[in-house]
């Protein structure tokens, strides 16, 4: 009996876990397959990070994607202050004035 109770609560413990990760795995899916649809884009964004109401950091940027290469232009005052270059493998860095600063993995990024 103490078997069958143990089974049952992992099972229902379990459940919602792996409903979870199967709603995550459709999600990337379909980030996947919208990214080898999508050939062009151009946009800019803002972003304020804050923590109990006090901004920390406010940042500005645009974001390019041209076939397979992704730039990302970080701005302050309307000025380049660096740019990251992907190919969705190696990601380069480079200073406001364009200079080469360093080349990242994927793996190194994360990490």
């Amino acid at each position: 009996m103490k078997t069958f109770k143990l089974v049952l609560i992992c099972l229902l413990t379990c459940a919602p876990i792996c409903a979870l990760a199967d709603a995550q795995a459709d999600a990337l899916a379909g980030f996947l397959s919208w990214d080898k649809k999508l050939g062009n884009l151009t946009t800019a964004y803002e972003q304020t990070t804050s923590f109990e109401g006090v901004v920390i950091s406010q940042t500005q940027g645009r974001l390019q994607k041209t076939g397979g290469s992704i730039r990302v232009e970080s701005l302050e005052n309307g000025k380049i202050t660096n740019v990251a270059v992907t190919d969705k493998k190696i990601i380069n860095i480079y200073d406001g004035k364009g200079k080469f600063v360093t080349a990242l993995g994927w793996q190194e990024w994360y990490a």
